[in-house]
């Protein structure tokens, strides 16, 4: 498929298409809204690999949100907080992770699935 994809974040042109849709979606609908916070969270840390600074930094990050709001039930004002104090602290200097198989686990395509027909139509 032809087109864009992030700068960084190593996704496919077809996987970045449907992950803006849902986000086109959450962000038109309030009732969708409520989970953005894991959504980004959760495509952003499976996309998240390499040694480029920013991708290093956004699997971390991306992967703190999901533990604070996962673990610790903290609320989206505090995941935000935490996560900007922790790029102020360690800029620079977040460890490399190396990327788990994640074949044949849920992922966008099955949340945009999992979206009532008359949903999907109109993206």
């Amino acid at each position: 498929m032809d087109g864009i994809t992030h700068k960084y974040l190593p996704a496919s042109t077809g996987c970045w298409a449907t992950f803006n849709d849902v986000l086109a979606k959450e962000f038109s609908d309030p009732a969708y809204w409520k989970t953005h916070r894991l959504t980004v969270d959760a495509y952003c840390s499976l996309h998240a690999s390499g040694t480029d600074r920013r991708q290093v930094q956004s699997v971390v990050i991306y992967l703190v949100a999901l533990h604070l709001n996962f673990e610790k039930h903290c609320s989206d004002e505090r995941i935000a907080e935490s996560m900007g104090a922790l790029i102020r602290k360690h800029k620079h200097q977040f460890p490399v992770l190396i990327k788990p198989s994640f074949a044949d686990t849920e992922n966008v395509t099955s949340l945009l699935a999992a979206m009532p027909q008359n949903i999907i139509n109109l993206l």
